[in-house]
């Protein structure tokens, strides 16, 4: 990577955290709940493992997490209609 390469990484890095911020200010989300819609953006859904592994964190953090947002109505738990053991997360 070349200095200039890492200067325009390291501004896209703070314009991301100041949009963060303006974000949580506006509907009290934390900085992880904003990586946590992120990652389910777009319709997509996710089970507890693969968003702590996404957001590299452990499965009790992503837990705790996921039950945050829920409680904020940000997100929702979807059963797999194939199998009631697995739950999926997606936005509300």
């Amino acid at each position: 990577m070349t200095q200039r390469q890492a200067r325009e990484l390291f501004d896209l890095f703070r314009q991301i955290g100041r949009l963060v911020h303006v974000t949580n200010q506006e509907t009290s989300l934390t900085k992880a709940e904003f990586f946590l819609l992120n990652e389910l953006y777009d319709g997509k859904t996710a089970n507890v493992t693969s968003l702590a592994d996404k957001l590299g964190v452990s499965k009790t953090t992503a837990s705790k997490l996921i039950r945050s947002a829920e409680k904020k109505q940000y997100v929702g738990r979807v059963t797999d209609p194939k199998d009631k053991r697995i739950t999926y997360i997606q936005l509300t």
